[in-house]
């Protein structure tokens, strides 16, 4: 047995002396002198170092509170005050001890999975009959929840239960919904008694229970906790906004670090900067810089290769330092840089080195890390089943196993835990009969000397008897007549709404890594499903008082002689002993179910154990890390790379710091998105627990190495990050080519521009802010881009209220029924990219609140998502007044921010929306949602070209081709116009434009803006004086008030073929159309956040 795994699947050290589980015994004969002797003796370990370890974590006393907690909260903890004197994460600065740094952070932890649900809890006890709408979507309650049935798989004992949605009062799109996920920690109160809590974990939500009138699923509840009894009714309380699943395993850790060696203390709890550099007697980096640097003694200088000066220094970190800190702003290349660092680190790995550990926050992340990592190495597998792509599926731990030999290494006792559990499970079946489903009363069998010895025999044959009498089969029924009523089934519900309330795409990445792999047995629910039923009962009579207690009635020899009135309290007496029983049983059976199903979790950890020691690499996200670090841990890794490190918390980064573990790689930016606190009471002051470990050593000076080449954006949209980069990022010279990045169709240079409005903002059913008008004016663009080939489309909101106003919104267009534009919320969209962002800023009231936008982590991922366009709609004046970092952002798109570049015109912000005609050359403004409606992605003069019939196109400007748009002066060309729509990837220009202006504006300095009206009215001069006629003066203020709802007018080109037209383009000189659309910006697909 490998009691390394023992020792660390056991979960929260209770601080007393565990016995190590016996061990299945062997024997075997051998001839001594001619006689048969048998010796009986244990298997080997396959590890022998940890029984030395499990010996001294005996004998070690743990006097502190939080290394004695369980690992699943009580229902003491539930029902109590909160914790005193919750420590705070320290930002800067060392601390004191081991001790105080591990306590700090279980104690974190521990509120985060605990508050939310104790906060509501609370509530519920001081008002009982609050409903879901009084918590704003924090807090889901579910009357009527009772237990239908016990199920009994290898992953320990569960309970099947049935819950009402009264509270709820909307029917639930369980698909799309965060309710009662996976690893939930839920409370079950009973129905009478609110200040008794049971704590349970939902262990699985199949859609096919979930779908049920009312809905079922499945959870797991403490063996001494365990209560079946299908007449008892509970209200089942879930806090929505923690999940206890992501945080159970992180606390573990922490844990069992308490009692192990600490590598890297001197960084995360001492916080000294100098990072040690890792003595090789030589490396091989040719991966990077070609064969002759097959073994180098010092990082050459002189040798070129594909990647800039700052990612060679990234690299150069990650080989040589024993704790390495990358970060890498916006389009700088991190995952680029991951990749090409495994390369050398495998290129210098050896046979019987332990595999290398990559980790990632997100699912999605891993993937894309773990494809790059296949095509240069195939000894990879990847833990965890939620992976999306078909490349690495192939290479998940499940799949892998099954093309291993199987068998169990020596002292495994998987095969014996699963025959002790098939046993048992015969054992609780026969236990759980007399709660079978059954058309009769009680088993008077059961009742009787034989079973429970609540009925004599005399008694017995006295209910048979008078039974017989009158031939009737079932005494009971006959000796309790109409008093005996059978158990109704819950009754449907009916609701008139439906909640749908997530991106689909975007669960919780914690709910992928609890949720079951489907291919894997141990990991689904599968097993015997034991129904529990009352089946009949007796109701209480009301105003029929007991005189004699059912125990004294019983004392009769024949029953016959009990009252009418008093055989029903009798009968519940019976029913009651006959539970309590049952019960009682069931419980100590349950206490050695769930033991073997932790032997057959070990045993089944000591399979994947030979499995994974033969790969090179093995990838995991967070979560799963902590999940299974049990597993790792007993691969003695010494190498993690560690993608995303600035989103995760600290204490999951700290977990992964096993004992053997000589290198750590930390690749992130703290710039960007923070990690998700689930509990907002422990965000920023005082607690803290949102900085993250990366950002926490980055801002104690600890050594780090900033990525400074830029290769997505074109530098029009890069400049927007100068308030939070400054000058740090510079652009690749590939993103200023046109043929890389071609300017935006139908939109005449103009590749970003916000659009100001000042439209009311709203709230919905879940206190999300929306902006209906402003969704509206958004769908009219997209259909605008649409119909000029623009399909590289991302939509970026911070509210899902606005991302389901667009979606809707989207859903209900004509033009877009054949596609649907991606919308997802900014947070969900870390780390990717699109060629057209469009950001929805939703805010505007005049209370001067702005919520989220004014969070600088958050904007950042949002300005910086972009390749070629960029488009913002919110109320800038609000913006520019409520929040620094926006003052600054919209000084720069209005253009006063001085030494900025590229030397922009000022005009790129606007109370109308800029779209030009390509085939025209004709501006329209777009003012409201409505002036959208006049255009068909050109302008609004007629088409007027020559059509192969011979007849003159009528309809308005449209940049589709005619062979798409049928004549409508044709027969039956109505008809064929309905029939056929457009498609995006043929939506070309009808004839070549012409020549665009190109000019340099005047700006004034940042420092003469001093309010939001200073932004507007701007006098824009043309530089170029040697011709009159190119002087360009507009007053903004005068268009914008002058212009009617739809404005056009016609730019009129000059002689030297520019017009005369006040929006141009970029002074590096894009020229527009042509050129090829590959993106040399790129380096091997590896652009990343």
């Amino acid at each position: 047995m490998n009691e390394h795994l023992r020792e660390r699947f056991d979960g929260g050290l209770t601080g007393q002396s565990k016995r190590r589980p016996h061990q299945q015994q062997q024997q075997q004969q051998y001839d001594v002198c001619g006689d048969q002797v048998e010796v009986t003796f244990l298997p080997p370990r396959l590890n022998p170092r940890i029984v030395e370890y499990e010996d001294q974590y005996k004998t070690d006393k743990h006097d502190q509170e939080w290394l004695n907690a369980l690992e699943v909260p009580t229902s003491a903890e539930l029902t109590s005050d909160g914790p005193r004197g919750l420590p705070c994460n320290r930002l800067t600065g060392a601390w004191s001890s081991k001790e105080e740094y591990l306590s700090a952070h279980y104690r974190l932890i521990r509120e985060q999975a605990v508050g939310p649900l104790r906060d509501a809890l609370l509530a519920l006890r001081l008002r009982p009959t609050l409903k879901e709408d009084a918590f704003q979507g924090a807090v889901g309650i579910y009357d009527r929840t009772r237990v239908l049935a016990v199920k009994l798989p290898t992953r320990g004992i569960t309970l099947r239960v049935t819950f009402s949605l009264i509270r709820v009062g909307k029917r639930i799109i369980w698909e799309q919904s965060k309710r009662l996920i996976s690893g939930s920690l839920v409370a079950l109160l009973p129905k009478n008694d609110l200040n008794k809590v049971i704590v349970a974990v939902v262990a699985a939500r199949p859609l096919s229970k979930l779908i049920e009138n009312p809905p079922e699923l499945y959870l797991f509840c403490d063996s001494l906790e365990l209560d079946i009894d299908p007449a008892k009714e509970y209200l089942m309380v879930e806090s929505r906004s923690s999940y206890f699943e992501a945080d159970r395993h992180v606390l573990r850790g922490l844990q069992h670090m308490a009692s192990e060696s600490f590598p890297f203390q001197e960084h995360l709890i001492g916080v000294q900067t100098q990072v040690h550099t890792i003595q090789h007697s030589a490396l091989d980096i040719s991966p990077v810089y070609g064969d002759e640097c097959q073994h180098v003694l010092t990082w050459p200088t002189n040798v070129t290769c594909e990647m800039d000066g700052s990612q060679q220094a990234g690299l150069c970190r990650i080989v040589t330092k024993r704790l390495a800190i990358i970060q890498g702003p916006p389009g700088t290349g991190k995952t680029y840089v991951s990749v090409e660092a495994l390369k050398v680190l495998l290129a210098n790995w050896r046979p019987g080195d332990p595999p290398i550990i990559i980790l990632a926050q997100t699912n999605h992340a891993l993937d894309q890390l773990a494809r790059h990592v296949l095509k240069f190495e195939p000894d990879l597998v990847r833990i965890g089943g939620q992976s999306k792509d078909e490349i690495v599926k192939k290479r998940t731990l499940f799949a892998v196993s099954q093309q291993h030999d199987g068998r169990n290494p020596p002292g495994c006792q998987l095969n014996m835990a699963r025959r002790k559990m098939e046993a048992l499970q015969k054992e609780i079946t026969s236990l759980l009969s007399p709660l079978q489903q059954s058309a009769f009363p009680l088993d008077l069998e059961l009742l009787g000397p034989q079973g429970l010895s609540l009925l004599s025999k005399n008694q017995i044959e006295s209910l048979v008897t008078g039974a017989a009498r009158w031939g009737h089969s079932t005494p009971f029924a006959l000796w309790l007549g109409d008093s005996l009523k059978p158990v109704a089934k819950q009754p449907a519900e009916q609701f008139e709404f439906e909640e749908a309330e997530l991106e689909v795409d975007y669960l919780n990445e914690a709910e992928k890594e609890a949720a079951i792999d489907e291919d894997d047995k141990f990991e689904t629910l599968e097993g015997p499903e034991l129904p529990v039923h009352d089946n009949f009962t007796c109701p209480r009579t009301p105003g029929v008082p007991g005189r004699t207690s059912p125990t004294q009635l019983l004392k009769v020899d024949d029953l016959w002689e009990i009252s009418d009135a008093q055989r029903p309290a009798v009968y519940r007496h019976m029913q009651a002993q006959m539970k309590a029983h049952v019960f009682q049983q069931f419980q100590i059976k349950a206490q050695t179910y769930n033991k073997l199903a932790r032997l057959c979790k070990i045993g089944r950890w000591e399979r994947q154990e030979n499995v994974l020691k033969e790969q090179k690499v093995i990838g995991m996200t967070t979560t799963g890390f902590s999940k299974n670090r049990a597993l790792i841990n007993a691969l003695q890794p010494r190498i993690i790379l560690c993608e995303e490190a600035a989103e995760v918390l600290e204490a999951p980064i700290a977990v992964t710091c096993v004992p053997s573990l000589k290198q750590l790689i930390l690749v992130g930016d703290h710039a960007q998105l923070r990690p998700h606190t689930q509990y907002r009471k422990l965000e920023n002051e005082p607690h803290y627990l949102n900085i993250s470990l990366f950002e926490r050593l980055v801002n104690n000076q600890v050594e780090f190495t900033t990525l400074k080449m830029q290769r997505r954006m074109i530098p029009e949209i890069r400049r927007l990050l100068m308030p939070i980069y400054e000058n740090k990022i510079r652009d690749h010279v590939s993103v200023t080519e046109p043929a890389n990045r071609p300017q935006v169709r139908g939109m005449g240079g103009i590749n970003s521009f916000c659009f100001s409005h000042e439209w009311p903002e709203a709230r919905d059913e879940l206190m999300s802010s929306f902006n209906a008008s402003e969704s509206s004016m958004i769908r009219g663009f997209v259909e605008y881009m649409f119909l000029n080939g623009e399909t590289q489309i991302t939509c970026l909101t911070f509210y899902n209220g606005q991302r389901k106003a667009l979606v809707k919104d989207f859903w209900s267009s004509k033009i877009l029924h054949d596609y649907m534009p991606k919308v997802v919320t900014v947070d969900s969209y870390q780390g990717e990219e699109n060629d057209i962002v469009i950001l929805s800023l939703v805010r505007s009231n005049n209370k001067k609140q702005v919520g989220f936008l004014d969070n600088a982590n958050r904007v950042c991922v949002a300005l910086s998502r972009a390749r070629r366009g960029f488009y913002l709609f919110g109320n800038c004046g609000l913006l520019f007044d409520a929040s620094d970092i926006w003052r600054q952002i919209v000084s720069i798109i209005a253009g006063h921010m001085g030494n900025e570049k590229p030397k922009l015109r000022p005009n790129r912000l606007g109370k109308a929306f800029p779209v030009f005609c390509e085939v025209h050359h004709v501006e329209t403004l777009i003012a409201e949602a409505e002036d959208w409606n006049n255009l068909q992605g050109g302008c609004q003069q007629p088409c007027g070209a020559s059509l192969t019939c011979g007849h003159i196109c009528s309809r308005p400007c449209h940049p589709c081709p005619h062979d798409m748009t049928p004549c409508m002066q044709c027969p039956r060309g109505a008809i064929k116009m309905a029939s056929r729509t457009p498609s995006p990837t043929k939506l070309t220009p009808l004839r070549s434009p012409l020549p665009r202006p190109v000019a340099h504006g005047h700006r004034p300095s940042q420092s003469s803006v001093t309010s939001w009206q200073d932004l507007e009215g701007l006098k824009l001069t043309s530089t170029n004086s040697s011709n009159a006629s190119s002087t360009i003066l507009v007053e903004i203020d005068d268009v914008e008030a002058s212009a009617p709802a739809f404005h056009s007018r016609e730019i009129s080109p000059t002689s030297k073929g520019f017009g005369g037209r006040p929006r141009v383009v970029e002074t590096f000189q894009i020229t527009r159309g042509g050129g090829s659309s590959v993106d040399q910006s790129r380096q091997p697909s590896l652009l990343d956040d």
